[in-house]
C-alpha cells in the first residue's frame, strides 16, 4: 500500500474509535461496519494507482517509441544527405578533372597550333570591319606588318606599285564579286619580300553587308622567286644554242628547243606528244630506256637520222628531273658530233673538268682497246664501277658547291693509288670507272678494293660543312668471255652492293657472298613461303617494364633450323630480284597479324598487344610499300595501331631518304605506329631523324648502358624524349635498374633475358605460363 492509503487507514481507525465512544450502537457491528469502510476505500485507491500507473507506463513507452522512430528517420535523413553530399562530391570532381582536362587539351591545342604555324611559317588575320580592328598572330612580326608593339596600315605595309591591285581586290570581295580574297604582294620594308593573304568573309550584318574577314598569310618569297627561275628557264631553254629534249616517264616526246629542231631539220609537231622510240632512228632508244628506269641517267653516243635521211652521230646525256622522290621527266644534252672543230678541241675533250681525272670518252677508248684484241694480254685486268651513297641527298642538303668539293677530294683520294690501280676514270656526275691489272688473285683485288671503299668512307672537312662520305664498288674480272659485256656485269654487282647497304664491294658471280646450296635453298624458303604459304617466323614477346604484363610480340624471319638472317638479306633481296617483294611481305606480315589476333590471353594486357615488324630501308623506300602494308591490316581486319613498322636503320640508303619519309607518312596517317632501331649504325642527322613521323625509339641495351658516354645516343635520346618517342629496349641481358626505368620513358623490354624467339603456335602456351606466374617479380620471369 501506499503512504496515502496508510494514511487513510489511520483516519479511518480514528474516526471509528470515536464513533465507538460516543455513538450509541454497540461497538461490535461499528466496528465491523468501519473497517469494511476503510478495506473498501483502500482497495479503490489502489485500483486507481494501479490504472493510473500502467497508463503512464504506457505514454511512456509511446514515448520511447516515438523518439526511437524519429531517431531512425533523422539517421536515416542524415545517411541520405551524406550520400546526396558525397554523389555531388564526387560530380564536382569529375567536373573539375574534366574541365581541367578540357583546360590542358585547349592549352595544348592552342600550342600545337602556335607551333604549328611557326613551323609552316603561316599567319592568321581577322578583320572586324564593323570595329574597324584588325588582329595578325603569326612568326616574324606577321611579316613586319607590326613595327615596335604596333600594327603598320595596310598602306603603309604595301609596296605603294602594289597597293593599287591590293586595294581593288578587297574592294571586289566586299562587294561579292569573288568568294575568296586572294592577295599577292610586295612589303614596303627594309627588305621587301613577297606574301600572299588567302580569305573570305565569314559573318554579315542585317543588311548582308560584310562584317568580318578571316584569312591567312603566308611567306612566298622563294615561290616567286622559282616561277622567275622557271621563266627564265624556259627562256634559256628556248634561246640555247645547244639542242635540247624533254621526255616523259613514258619516254614521249614532251618538249623540245630550237635548237634541237634545226639540228633534226623537223618541226616540233613531228616529234612532240609521240613516242621517242618511234621519232629516233637509232637502235639503241630501248636500251637506254631500259637503263634511264634503272639508274636514272644515261650517257653515249647514238646514230641519228635527219629529215633528208643524212645520219650523223649523235651524243647525248641524260638526266632525270624529279618532283620529290618521284621522276617526273628527262631532260635530253645534245650534241651534233659532227661538227667537231679540231683535234686540240677533242683532246681536251678527254679530261673531266672537274676532277682532271680522264673522262668518259677517255675510258671507253680505253676499253675498247682491250675489246678489239683477239686475245687479252697475260696481265690480268678487272674493271670496277664505284658510286658514292647518297650523294644526290648531299647535294640537295648542302648545295652543288659542296658536292663538286666532295668529288674533287673523292678523285684526289682515287687518285693516290698506284698499281695494280691503273685507271681511274669520272663517267658521270658520281660514278667513277677503276681498271686493275696484276692483282695476282681475286682475294687480293677484293682486299684493295675494300681499302679503297675503306679510305673513301672518312669524313671530309669541306668549306661549309663536315661530309661523311661512303661508296659502293662493284667488281668484274675481264676475261674473253665477257669483255663486251663488263660494263653490265660491273653495274649489276654496283647495284647489288648498293642494295646490301651501301659502303661494300661486291666481285660479280659472287652475288650476296652466299654459295650456290644456299642460293638454292633461300630459293626453297620462299617458293615455301609464296606457294605453299609456310612462313618461317619467330616471334620475341615483349614485356611493359613496371607491372611485368606482355605488351606486344616482335616478328623475326628465320631460315633454316640453326641459322637467323636480317630479314632483307638474302631473302628479300632474291624476292626484289624476282619482282616478288610485294607478295613476300604482304604474306610475312598477314602471317604475323594473324599470330597477334590468335592469342587467346587478352587479360593479361593493360591494352591491347601490338605487333612490331622490321622492314629495310630497300623495302621502305619502295613505291607500293605503304599499299601493302595497309591491304595487309585491312585483310586481317586488325585495328592500325596494332601494328609497328619497325625501320632498320643499319640498311638504311640515305638518298632514298624522301621516299622513305614518303612512304611512312602515309602508314602513319592511318593510325600505323612507326619506329627505328639499329640506330648507331645510321647516317641520318639529327634533324633527318626527328622529321620521320617516328612514334617509339627502340634502343639496344648496351647503347642504353653507354648512354652517359656515349655523345650520339645522349643526344639520340634527347631527342626523343623532345618528340615525346616512346623508347623500346631491344636485347635485354640483365635486369635494368629502377632508376632507368624513371629517368626514360620505357615502354617495353625484349630479350633473351626474359625469353627465346617462340615459334607462333607456342605463344599461348608461353603466355599462359607467364599467367601462372605472375606472383613473381617481372624481372625475374624467365
Amino acid at each position: 500500500m501506499t503512504a496515502l492509503g496508510l494514511l487513510l487507514l489511520g483516519v479511518s481507525c480514528s474516526t471509528a474509535a470515536v464513533l465507538w465512544w460516543w455513538s450509541p450502537i454497540s461497538p461490535p457491528w461499528f466496528l465491523t461496519i468501519g473497517l469494511a469502510a476503510l478495506a473498501g476505500t483502500s482497495w479503490l485507491i489502489n485500483i486507481y494507482q494501479y490504472f493510473g500507473a500502467r497508463e503512464q507506463a504506457l505514454k511512456q513507452r509511446r514515448l520511447r517509441h516515438s523518439l526511437h522512430q524519429r531517431r531512425a528517420d533523422m539517421a536515416r535523413l542524415v545517411d541520405d544527405r551524406t550520400l546526396a553530399l558525397a554523389q555531388s562530391n564526387r560530380q564536382l570532381s569529375t567536373e573539375m578533372r574534366l574541365n581541367n582536362a578540357y583546360t590542358r587539351a585547349l592549352q595544348q591545342s592552342e600550342q600545337k597550333l602556335q607551333l604549328a604555324m611557326h613551323a609552316s611559317h603561316l599567319a592568321v588575320w581577322d578583320w572586324d570591319i564593323n570595329h574597324r580592328t584588325l588582329t595578325i598572330d603569326g612568326p616574324d612580326g606577321a611579316f613586319g606588318q607590326r613595327s615596335q608593339g604596333e600594327l603598320l596600315s595596310l598602306r603603309q605595309f604595301v609596296h605603294p606599285d602594289d597597293f593599287p591591285q591590293v586595294r581593288r581586290a578587297i574592294m571586289e570581295h566586299l562587294k561579292g564579286r569573288s568568294a575568296r580574297l586572294v592577295l599577292r604582294y610586295r612589303t614596303n620594308t627594309a627588305e621587301p619580300r613577297w606574301v600572299e593573304d588567302i580569305g573570305r568573309t565569314i559573318s554579315y550584318d542585317a543588311r548582308r553587308r560584310p562584317g568580318r574577314v578571316l584569312g591567312t598569310r603566308r611567306d612566298i618569297t622563294n615561290e616567286v622567286t622559282r616561277e622567275r627561275e622557271l621563266t627564265l628557264a624556259a627562256s634559256l631553254f628556248n634561246g640555247t644554242r645547244d639542242p635540247l629534249l624533254v621526255l616523259d616517264t613514258d619516254f614521249r616526246v614532251t618538249a623540245m628547243n630550237p635548237a634541237f629542231s634545226d639540228m633534226i631539220r623537223r618541226s616540233p609537231a613531228e616529234w612532240i606528244n609521240h613516242a621517242w622510240q618511234h621519232c629516233s632512228h637509232s637502235e639503241l632508244i630501248e636500251r637506254i630506256s631500259d637503263s634511264l628506269q634503272q639508274r636514272g641517267h644515261w650517257e653515249g653516243d647514238i646514230l641519228e637520222k635527219r629529215a633528208d635521211g643524212t645520219a650523223f652521230p649523235l651524243f647525248m646525256s641524260i638526266r632525270s628531273v624529279y618532283a620529290g622522290s618521284k621522276v617526273e621527266h628527262y631532260l635530253c644534252f645534245c650534241r651534233d658530233l659532227s661538227l667537231q672543230q679540231s683535234t686540240t678541241t677533242r683532246k681536251l675533250d678527254h679530261f673531266d673538268a672537274l676532277t682532271g681525272l680522264p673522262n668518259r670518252d677517255y675510258f671507253h677508248q680505253h676499253l675498247d682497246y682491250y675489246r678489239r684484241m683477239d686475245r687479252l694480254p697475260t696481265e690480268q685486268l678487272a674493271l670496277g664501277l664505284l658510286n658514292l651513297d647518297g650523294f644526290q641527298h648531299i647535294n640537295t642538303t648542302h648545295g652543288h658547291a659542296t658536292g663538286d668539293q666532295m668529288l674533287e677530294h673523292i678523285a684526289a683520294r682515287l687518285n693516290q693509288y698506284g698499281a695494280p690501280l691503273i685507271m681511274v676514270a669520272r663517267l658521270t656526275g658520281d660514278e667513277f670507272a677503276l681498271l686493275f691489272s696484276h692483282y695476282e688473285t681475286a682475294e687480293r683485288l677484293k682486299h684493295l678494293a675494300m681499302q679503297i671503299v675503306q679510305d673513301i668512307h672518312r669524313p671530309l672537312m669541306l668549306e661549309h660543312a663536315e661530309v661523311l662520305t661512303s661508296a659502293s664498288l662493284g667488281l668484274v674480272v675481264l676475261d674473253q668471255n665477257n669483255v663486251h659485256q663488263c660494263l653490265s656485269d660491273a653495274r649489276s654487282a654496283l647495284q647489288e652492293a648498293k642494295i646490301n647497304g651501301g659502303n661494300q664491294v661486291v666481285l660479280a658471280g659472287q652475288p650476296l657472298q652466299y654459295t650456290d646450296a644456299e642460293r638454292a635453298t633461300i630459293a626453297g624458303y620462299l617458293k615455301d613461303i609464296l606457294a605453299n604459304l609456310q612462313t618461317p617466323l619467330l616471334y620475341l614477346t615483349q614485356f611493359e617494364p613496371t607491372q611485368g604484363l606482355p605488351y606486344g610480340i616482335r616478328a623475326h624471319a628465320v631460315l633454316g633450323d640453326d641459322r637467323q638472317w636480317q630479314r632483307d638479306e638474302p631473302l628479300f633481296q632474291l624476292a626484289r630480284e624476282r619482282q616478288l617483294e610485294d607478295r613476300l611481305l604482304h604474306q610475312l606480315l598477314s602471317e604475323a597479324i594473324r599470330t597477334l589476333q590468335s592469342i587467346t590471353v587478352p587479360a593479361l594486357y593493360a591494352t591491347a598487344p601490338v605487333l612490331s615488324f622490321p622492314v629495310s630501308g630497300m623495302t621502305a623506300s619502295q613505291e607500293h610499300f605503304s599499299s601493302v602494308v595497309l591491304r595487309a591490316i585491312k585483310d586481317a581486319r586488325c585495328a592500325a595501331h596494332r601494328v609497328e613498322i619497325s625501320l632498320l636503320a643499319h640498311h638504311l640508303d640515305t638518298s632514298r631518304y624522301e621516299a622513305i619519309l614518303k612512304q611512312l607518312a602515309l602508314l602513319r596517317d592511318h593510325g600505323v605506329q612507326i619506329s627505328m632501331e639499329c640506330l648507331g649504325c645510321t647516317n641520318l642527322s639529327l634533324d633527318e631523324l626527328s622529321r620521320l613521323p617516328l612514334t617509339t625509339l627502340r634502343v639496344g641495351y648496351a647503347m642504353l648502358q653507354a648512354r652517359r658516354t656515349n655523345q650520339q645516343t645522349h643526344l639520340l635520346l634527347g631527342v626523343a624524349q623532345q618528340l615525346e618517342w616512346h623508347i623500346a629496349v631491344t636485347g635485354i641481358v640483365s635486369v635494368p635498374t629502377p632508376e632507368v626505368l624513371a629517368e626514360l620513358d620505357i615502354c617495353s623490354l625484349e630479350g633473351p633475358f626474359y625469353v627465346e624467339p617462340l615459334k607462333g603456335e607456342t605463344l599461348n602456351t608461353y603466355l599462359q605460363h607467364h599467367n601462372d606466374d605472375t606472383d613473381q617479380s617481372p624481372l625475374l620471369l624467365h
